[in-house]
């Protein structure tokens, strides 16, 4: 009975979040770094690798150039994500999907999966009933910032997933290792737990690593004299050994720079990014310290536990603390710490306290008001993630000429209907846009020379792939970039107006020593980062066109042929520095 009630919390809250916040996946195009996972991830569906050579045989590069080394793998983050966004892309061919929708898919199920393991767990690991972990895990599931990094084709809604895997396999072990009967059983859950961290460290290194230490850290403070917990280790230390054969991170210095000290928190600062998956366990703590439901001299294991809840909180903290090191690490790379925090009293051996129904209320209690009050708080409307969604899928099946559809698809949709199959295109922001979204054309001016590494500078194959002489350009004039996003004020190419006419201008490469006249054919008022879950949280995210900070603009070569097409405004063109 109770195996079928689980299966039951399960799936209600699985099809609940998947039906309702999975809508409309295909609406948005992807942002910068959903199409590097795509890219990645049509590589890997031909060929089983992700390379920097796309099927075409051109360069498909995010940064300008900046990620190739001295071959023509990718190398510089592991590939985890990219075998999420494979199968996506496989399953996409066989039903039918739009590729948008395809490469997205496989992550937001792994998400509604993650909040139905959630309603299944609760209930093992504290004394509240099916529905009231059903209430939570629906909670977590609708929560704006996870839905919205969710519908993303990106590794949070994978670490999320088998990070709360890697918490189930600690606690089945943790109950049963005491057991000699279950010896062999020991063996395979921390077997499992390894693979769960294997997964962590091979889709995002900096959370990976956080989870290394911190199931490595549990298992050795909680059974010092298993000798299973020493295979463990070793285990786990082989696969760190592993990622580093994959990423060489000896060799990342010379494409990305030093690591830097960085104050103050960054991470810890936004509310909406990490912060509140902390404050479950600051919320839960007072419970846990100040527990009735028996008499301490009763329960010698208290003293215990508390020193574990604290040496728990303070590898948590420090975690991020030093993953804040990095001068590019972004809060959004610590979401899955809410994970940490919702599953905290495995840590402590469960005792006859967490059993009790006063206890595992008030942590529920605790957990539901940090889920709502994030909502209520700061710039996003509540619940905006779930009102993003439907919007997107109103607008995916909306037919009718009333249908707005997003700039950048415009855009594309323009430059097909004038350019001509192997014409190349300079899309700056970002240049694997042009593969993704028009392979039929050629990605211009890439690898830029001002991006290229010492590895990528020694690369025969950049020496033997001449650059491409740009034919169109998309790229996002007023308030935007004039050059690749990587390389602002630096780049290889520049831009600077034509003083003689308003809608034209000139595009400079140094690499191929020439200038370049571009007129301008249309544009389109929309957000720089219009797609940008982290970033758009507002209520104009329900409009294409977003914040109308930037001004997405389609131009050709004026000596191509007569441009026909109407300006839509006057562009002003700002100059690279």
């Amino acid at each position: 009975m109770r195996k079928t009630s689980s299966w039951l919390a399960f799936f209600t809250v699985f099809l609940f979040v998947f039906l309702i916040g999975g809508r409309g996946l295909g609406y948005r195009t992807l942002w910068q770094d959903e199409v590097e996972t795509a890219e990645r991830a049509k590589s890997v569906a031909a060929v089983g690798v992700p390379r920097t050579i796309d099927p075409q045989g051109q360069w498909s590069v995010n940064t300008g150039g900046k990620e190739i080394e001295e071959g023509d793998l990718h190398r510089y983050t592991p590939w985890g994500q990219f075998y999420v966004g494979a199968a996506g892309i496989k399953l996409g061919e066989l039903v039918g999907l739009d590729r948008d929708t395809a490469i997205r898919i496989p992550f937001f199920f792994l998400h509604a999966a993650a909040s139905g393991m959630i309603a299944v767990s609760l209930p093992a690991v504290i004394a509240v009933s099916s529905v009231e972990a059903m209430g939570v895990a629906a909670l977590y599931g609708f929560n704006s910032v996870r839905i919205l990094h969710a519908r993303t084709a990106r590794y949070h809604a994978v670490t999320d997933f088998f990070f709360l895997w890697a918490w189930i396999f600690y606690g089945w072990f943790r109950r049963s290792a005491r057991d000699r009967s279950k010896l062999r059983k020991n063996g395979l859950l921390l077997a499992s737990l390894s693979v769960c961290i294997g997964i962590l460290l091979f889709t995002h290194t900096l959370f990976g690593m956080l989870a290394f230490g911190l199931f490595s850290g549990l298992v050795f403070i909680e059974f010092p004299r298993l000798k299973r917990t020493y295979f463990f280790l070793l285990l786990n230390i082989a696969l760190l050994g592993a990622l580093s054969l994959l990423v060489r991170p000896w060799l990342q210095t010379a494409i990305w720079g030093e690591l830097s000290f960085q104050l103050p928190f960054r991470s810890l600062r936004s509310w909406f990014h990490v912060s509140f998956s902390l404050f479950f366990f600051l919320a839960t703590f007072p419970y846990f310290l100040g527990r009735r439901s028996e008499p301490r001299a009763n329960d010698p294991t208290w003293k215990r536990e508390v020193f574990l809840g604290a040496v728990y909180f303070l590898l948590i903290l420090i975690g991020v603390r030093i993953l804040d090191f990095q001068p590019f690490s972004q809060p959004r790379y610590y979401l899955p710490l809410i994970g940490a925090c919702l599953f905290w009293p495995l840590a402590f051996g469960q005792s006859h306290w967490w059993k009790t129904r006063e206890a595992g209320r008030a942590f529920l209690c605790s957990v539901c008001v940090m889920l709502v009050v994030v909502e209520f708080t700061g710039d996003p409307r509540p619940y905006q993630g779930v009102r993003l969604a439907l919007w997107d899928a109103w607008m995916n099946h909306f037919e009718g000429a009333e249908r707005k559809e997003q700039p950048m698809r415009e855009a594309f949709a323009l430059l097909k209907a004038t350019a001509k199959p192997g014409d190349a295109v300079l899309m700056e922001y970002v240049p694997q846009l042009v593969n993704w979204y028009a392979p039929e054309f050629k990605p211009a001016l890439v690898p830029d020379a001002a991006t290229l590494s010492t590895l990528g500078r020694l690369n025969p194959r950049v020496a033997s792939m001449p650059i491409t002489a740009p034919d169109y350009h998309l790229y996002y004039s007023a308030g935007g970039f004039n050059a690749f996003w990587i390389c602002v004020g630096y780049c290889d190419m520049s831009i600077r107006p034509d003083a003689t006419d308003p809608n034209a201008y000139f595009v400079h490469s140094k690499a191929l020593d020439r200038d370049f006249r571009f007129c301008m054919m249309k544009s389109w008022r929309t957000h720089l980062w219009n797609n940008a879950p982290y970033t758009n949280y507002g209520s104009e995210a329900l409009t294409p066109e977003g914040r109308y900070a930037s001004v997405l603009s389609l131009a050709k070569r004026c000596d191509l042929s007569k441009v026909n097409e109407t300006v839509s405004q006057p562009t002003k063109i700002v100059p690279a520095n």
